[in-house]
C-alpha cells in the first residue's frame, strides 16, 4: 500500500475507527474520512473531520469502504466499481499473512488476523481481529470474518457472507452467498445461500 498520497475512508462508524487506527499505525500521511450520512459531517473520527463525499472524486482516487455491514459494503463496492474507482487494500502490520495467500483490492486485515498459504480473500472483505483464514480457503467479495472466527482449511465462503465473532467453520465446508453464521456457532455441514445458522452444531433459523 502506498503512503504518500491521500486515501479516502468511506464510512465513519466503529469499523472505520479500526481502519483509520490501522492507517495511522502504518504511517499513512493523509487520511480523509467521508460519509454518505449528512448527520456525520463535521464530527471527528480519531481526530479526522468527517466530510461529505466530494462531487467528482472517483477518478484516480484511493478508496477504502470501511463499513462493517456486508450488504451495504457490497452495494457501495458495486456502485463505485461501475465508476472505475480504485479500491485500497489495508493490512495491519500486526497481522500474519502467508506470502502464498492472495488479497483482493479493497480488503481489510485487522491486527492479530492470520491468513494461511493458498487462501484467497475477495474484494472489499474484512478479516477482523484474531480471525483465522486457514490454508486453501476462498473468501468471496464483501464478506466479514468477525473477530476470533476460524475458517478451517479448504473452506469455500461465498459473497456477502457474515461469519460471527468466535464462530468455527470446519475444514472443507461451503457457505453460500449472503449467508450469516451466528457468533460462537460451530458449522459442521454446508450452509445454503441466504441462510442464517446459529448454535453448536449450527442449525438453520432463517432463510432470506
Amino acid at each position: 500500500m502506498h503512503t504518500d498520497r491521500a486515501i479516502f475512508i468511506l464510512g465513519s462508524g466503529g469499523h472505520a475507527r479500526v481502519v483509520v487506527d490501522t492507517l495511522k499505525q502504518i504511517g499513512t500521511a493523509t487520511i480523509r474520512v467521508i460519509d454518505e450520512d449528512s448527520e456525520m459531517h463535521g464530527r471527528e473520527l480519531l481526530g479526522i473531520p468527517v466530510e461529505a463525499i466530494p462531487t467528482e472524486f472517483i477518478a484516480a482516487t484511493r478508496i477504502h469502504v470501511a463499513i462493517g455491514d456486508c450488504k451495504t459494503r457490497r452495494r457501495i463496492m458495486n456502485e463505485y466499481r461501475a465508476r472505475n474507482a480504485s479500491f485500497e487494500t489495508i493490512i495491519s502490520p500486526f497481522a500474519r499473512i502467508s506470502t502464498n495467500a492472495r488479497l483482493s483490492d479493497g480488503s481489510f486485515v485487522a491486527p492479530g488476523a492470520i491468513i494461511a498459504a493458498g487462501a484467497i480473500v475477495g474484494h472489499c472483505s474484512i478479516v477482523n481481529h484474531n480471525a483465522v483464514v486457514d490454508h486453501d480457503c476462498t473468501v468471496g467479495d464483501a464478506c466479514h470474518i468477525s473477530p476470533a472466527a476460524t475458517l478451517g482449511g479448504g473452506c469455500d465462503i461465498g459473497h456477502q457472507v457474515m461469519i460471527g465473532a468466535g464462530a468455527n467453520i470446519l475444514p472443507g465446508t461451503t457457505i453460500g452467498d449472503r449467508a450469516t453464521v451466528g457468533a460462537g456457532a460451530v458449522v459442521t455441514t454446508n450452509v445454503p445461500a441466504g441462510v442464517t445458522v446459529v448454535g453448536m452444531p449450527a442449525r438453520e433459523i432463517r432463510h432470506d
